[in-house]
């Protein structure tokens, strides 16, 4: 019967993410300040399995787009997503301390701009398909990557925040210990 509760808990719990990150996406924001970023360097803390991290990321991404709407950059938007989120599984046991969280905003924020702005070089006719048009891309993007580090670093600061009253309000209140990463 525990074993059951156990996996209605992360099913609610991983249902209430997917669903604040869809809604996250849709209601009105400026461009790139959500916190799908954050969630992908978050989520390895505190859910065990980093497939199931990423299942999480992945089908709240697919489900706002299902109303945002599908395009030819969906590649190049996922995977620096995913790929940050797999870097922050790994350094999660190389270093336990949440000036981690800053030091992989930082790169995964580096990391989705440099990957996305290729893919707009890429696909779009926006810019010349040579090193200058790529260059403009990135220099004309750079309001973008503002937004998205300030986005992240924000949305890491506010789910560390809640994770930790979560985690008084459960330990308080409830005779059970959240199996998730311990944060230091």
């Amino acid at each position: 019967m525990k074993n059951k509760f156990v996996s209605l808990e992360v099913f609610f719990a991983a249902l209430f993410v997917i669903v604040s990150l869809v809604f996250s996406r849709l209601i009105p924001h400026p461009p790139n300040f959500t916190p799908i970023l954050a969630s992908g360097i978050f989520a390895p803390y505190i859910i065990r399995s980093k497939y199931i991290s990423v299942i999480i990321i992945l089908l709240a991404m697919i489900l706002s787009d299902l109303f945002i709407g599908f395009h030819k950059l969906m590649l190049f938007v996922y995977f620096p997503i995913i790929l940050t989120l797999l870097l922050s599984d790994y350094f999660k046991s190389k270093i336990k301390t949440l000036g981690n969280f800053v030091i992989i905003g930082f790169l995964g924020t580096v990391i989705f701009f440099v990957i996305s702005n290729f893919g707009v070089w890429l696909i779009k006719d926006f810019y010349t398909s040579d090193l200058a048009g790529l260059v403009e891309c990135y220099i004309m993007a750079l309001p973008f990557l503002k937004n998205t580090l300030f986005s992240t670093l924000i949305f890491l600061f506010v789910f560390t925040i809640l994770y930790r009253v979560i985690l008084i309000i459960v330990k308080r209140n409830f005779n059970f210990k959240l199996y998730w990463h311990t944060l230091n």
